[in-house]
């Protein structure tokens, strides 16, 4: 299946049944599967979801009462991501954290003016570097720390969530701490145009995203060929 047929069979899923394939999908992220075999995955699995309410069966009787049981079995018969895939998976979220930390200095100054000691001209931000750096270790904590949440999804969500928000808080403030204590005034400032920085980053994600997938596709290529040989 397509992306698009993909999208326009789900459409077709109950709402109980809608949400039951996103709970298998979120639990199925959160083991680093190979990406084009957990794609054919949940594409397998919405297809069983259709059959069951055509013949107007949970999809319960399909996959049992327990869809984590139901998952782990499924898990064990598909490829991890490699470590080139685990690697350029990390990565590509860190060039999305700090992507995103120059268009938020810009909208924080356009939104609050004098408490931001950053200045626009047009699409050029000029702001101190340990203001920037600050920003950019704020933005990778809360990157990263979703990454960790996704592989926690399974645990106690309210103790997750609240570690989560605490480290990030307790991050930004150590950060604002240490910049008092070892940096005096605001020292050496940097000079970014808006436009350029979207463009490096969103080329480095592109070449992350294009990277990862040739290894997935790579991976699956070659298990099914393995799959072929041994039915043969």
């Amino acid at each position: 299946m397509s992306n698009r047929e993909l999208k326009t069979a789900a459409s077709r899923l109950s709402a109980e049944n809608r949400r039951e394939i996103r709970r298998m999908a979120v639990y199925l992220q959160a083991h680093y599967l190979n990406e084009v075999a957990y794609e054919e995955t949940i594409s397998d699995l919405v297809g069983m979801a259709l059959e069951c309410q055509h013949r107007g069966e949970p999809f319960s009787s399909a996959i049992g009462t327990d869809y984590r049981e139901f998952c782990r079995a499924l898990i064990q018969n598909i490829p991890r991501q490699t470590p080139i895939e685990r690697v350029l998976d990390s990565v590509q979220y860190i060039w999305y954290a700090l992507a995103a930390v120059v268009p938020i200095l810009y909208l924080v100054k356009l939104a609050f003016g004098n408490m931001s000691p950053a200045v626009i001209d047009g699409l050029r931000l000029t702001a101190p570097v340990p203001f920037v750096l600050k920003y950019c270790t704020v933005a990778m904590t809360l990157v990263i720390g979703l990454v960790l949440m996704r592989l926690a999804a399974y645990r106690s969500r309210k103790l997750v969530v609240t570690v989560y928000l605490a480290a990030v808080v307790f991050v930004f403030v150590a950060m604002d701490l240490l910049s008092g204590t070892f940096v005096t005034g605001y020292g050496y400032k940097i000079t970014i145009l808006l436009p350029v920085w979207l463009l490096i980053f969103g080329g480095l994600l592109l070449l992350c995203k294009v990277g990862k997938r040739l290894a997935a596709m790579t991976v699956a290529y070659t298990n099914r060929k393995k799959e072929e040989k041994g039915s043969k």
